[in-house]
């Protein structure tokens, strides 16, 4: 699940960097970890992967469930 709200333009799917962390009742939570640009490597460092975030939709709230796609 998000923690934060994302916007994203909805044509493409999107991937969003993240670090993960276990909320009190034992459910996995994605917090958001923006990039500076697509070319920012470093900025990886410290996060646990990567959500999925559909097409089609714009808005995803926090608390919504998305794929979460670990880096190894």
């Amino acid at each position: 699940m998000l923690t934060e709200s994302v916007q994203r333009p909805p044509e493409l799917t999107g991937f969003l960097a993240v670090r993960t962390t276990q909320g009190p009742l034992g459910e996995n939570l994605a917090r958001p970890a923006p990039l500076n640009t697509s070319g920012d490597f470093a900025g990886l460092t410290g996060t646990s992967g990567f959500v999925e975030l559909p097409a089609g939709q714009r808005d995803f709230p926090a608390g919504a469930g998305v794929r979460f796609w670990p880096w190894a």
